[in-house]
């Protein structure tokens, strides 16, 4: 089970900015001049047929008088179409061909601006952003509080803690002591191992789950409150928190150990650790226990059957 702060997570769909193209499109003139509007001009004379008995009603002023006004309205609306057309034309022109030299050039600045959003998205500016972006988060985890803890060694931590020494050399830490927030100085929590970049100041909390003590009682199970308030209070810190099965350690170390250089790859984007571990398999996957199969499974001494393994190699 691999546990990530949300700040890394975030890293691995981060994009870089792209400034938003915000110009907007040059509008084509509209309305292409004619010498003549003839769909006006037949509005106009259609009003003019209905309007004139009513309006001559109204006003007691003959209706043919009326009519010959609005014919003669309509005559030099027709005749000054005809005389401006020369220069409406020549205006049109003029706004069509100032439109066409925006248009090409609003295209071109939008091509450039396409171009540079394609550079910026490109993998490798991707990936030297998230970088960046994970050096700045890197560099406010808060490491352990201190060294020195007594905290008990279980059966399979010392062989799994030589294989991570040999697999790691240099980056594996035992006894830190790691302050619970929910108890006063006097308590800690200690990592069973961490894996720790000193030039990175990645952080990572391995640890080893038995689904039961020595005593029998069912531990490391899904939804035990104070191992989520430990995870969570891990991840608060900036720490990954890494959680192995026992089974899994004794009967699969070297595999677990590329397990933990997967996610060390994953999350700086460095694969270059893994080469080592190229004929290396997966580690098996051990569904997670609830606290009643965990009680079977102490009733049943289910510890024993891979306890051995390890017993016998200690011989």
């Amino acid at each position: 089970m691999v546990l990530l702060p949300s700040k890394i997570e975030q890293v691995q769909s981060a994009l870089p900015p792209v400034p938003v193209f915000s110009e907007p499109e040059p509008q084509e003139p509209r309305g292409e001049p004619r010498k003549i509007n003839y769909s006006v001009l037949s509005v106009e004379l259609a009003s003019t047929i209905i309007t004139t008995p009513i309006l001559s009603q109204m006003i007691h002023v003959s209706a043919v008088l009326l009519f010959a006004l609005a014919a003669s309205a309509i005559a030099f609306h027709a005749w000054n179409q005809i005389h401006t057309f020369p220069k409406r034309k020549k205006e049109h022109s003029r706004r069509l061909e100032r439109f066409r030299g925006e248009r090409e050039n609003y295209l071109r600045r939008r091509r450039r601006h396409e171009q540079e959003a394609s550079t910026l998205r490109s993998p490798e500016r991707v990936a030297s952003y998230q970088h960046n972006l994970l050096l700045q988060i890197l560099s406010q985890t808060v490491p352990h509080d201190g060294n020195g803890s007594n905290a008990v060694e279980g059966p399979s931590e010392r062989r799994f803690g030589n294989c991570l020494q040999q697999c790691f050399p240099g980056k594996i830490q035992t006894g830190l002591r790691v302050q619970n927030p929910s108890y006063d100085q006097g308590y800690h929590y200690t990592p069973d191992f961490a894996y720790i970049d000193q030039q990175l100041n990645l952080y990572i909390d391995i640890e080893i789950d038995e689904p039961y003590s020595r005593s029998g009682q069912a531990i490391h199970f899904i939804g035990l409150g104070k191992q989520q308030a430990r995870d969570d209070h891990f991840k608060s810190r900036g720490w990954v928190v890494v959680r192995f099965s026992e089974e899994q350690v004794v009967r699969y170390p070297k595999s677990c150990c590329k397990s933990v250089a997967e996610v060390v790859a994953k999350v700086t984007g460095n694969t270059s650790i893994l080469g080592r571990f190229a004929n290396v398999s997966d580690v098996p996957p051990v569904r997670r226990w609830t606290q009643e199969e965990a009680q079977q499974m102490a009733v049943r001494g289910y510890r024993d059957t891979y306890l051995d393994l390890l017993r016998m190699d200690l011989r």
